[in-house]
């Protein structure tokens, strides 16, 4: 089986990403996703099912479902001229260009992590969140409390974030080639649409299959976040190494 992966942001340039999977694939029969197929009500119910485990976290993911994806996405879309869109446009469009099959690759929750230690997040969520404000108050206004606590939240919301994630991206990735590599028999050529973070981790599975050919098993030009995000995952890397 040949792939090409097309990796990029989560808002990106759907047409110029659609190009270069035409380029690389004369007619691609799987189209292997790493954007979740739930409903917005199903994706709020997990949101809510997870938060008594973790109320920032949830918070954020609610954020970014709610907020910073729909609302983001639509005003680049405009800036752009309707030329930037979701992993879930791309998708759609190779589909209906090539009538395509769409096949979900990412099935490992990424807040497993949480529900395999529930004390242990909790205790790392609702502390800050009580902590914080009650801190604050002894030494600032109420307007003053609001504004430190809220910067200090997100600031600890990131961080939990990325720690989960980080936690999370070795069994994200084995499941994400584990189901590409599941179809080397049946599927001549196929386009992986997926977050430029998991291009190398992904890419790397998929090369050492014997059954798959990669043609870009690294990305060309990675983004800066992208750079920032690897960094990030290579210092954790070395902190664990030293731990143990």
């Amino acid at each position: 089986m040949e792939v090409f992966i097309s990796s990029g942001t989560h808002i990106d340039e759907v047409s110029g990403r659609v190009n270069a999977i035409n380029q690389h694939l004369e007619s691609p029969g799987v189209v292997f996703g790493e954007a979740g197929e739930a409903t917005l009500t199903e994706q709020i119910r997990e949101i809510a099912h997870l938060f008594p485990r973790a109320p920032l976290i949830s918070l954020g993911a609610a954020f970014l479902v709610l907020v910073a994806y729909p609302i983001g996405g639509l005003i680049l879309s405009i800036v752009s001229g309707g030329s930037k869109g979701r992993d879930k446009d791309i998708m759609q469009r190779i589909k209906n260009e090539h009538g395509a099959e769409i096949q979900e690759i990412d099935l490992v929750h990424p807040a497993l992590p949480i529900y395999e230690n529930p004390l242990q997040w909790a205790f790392l969520n609702w502390g800050p969140l009580v902590a914080v404000p009650l801190f604050a108050s002894r030494y600032y206004s109420l307007l003053g409390t609001i504004y430190i606590s809220t910067l200090v939240l997100l600031m600890t919301t990131l961080v939990l974030f990325i720690i989960m994630l980080y936690f999370v991206n070795t069994r994200r990735e084995d499941a994400m080639a584990g189901t590409i590599q599941s179809h080397t028999e049946d599927v001549d050529s196929a386009c992986i649409v997926l977050g430029e973070g998991h291009h190398w981790g992904v890419g790397e599975r998929l090369v050492s299959h014997e059954g798959i050919d990669v043609i870009n098993p690294t990305p060309m030009n990675p983004d800066w976040s992208t750079k920032l995000g690897r960094y990030i995952w290579k210092l954790f890397d070395q902190i664990r190494v030293i731990q143990k």
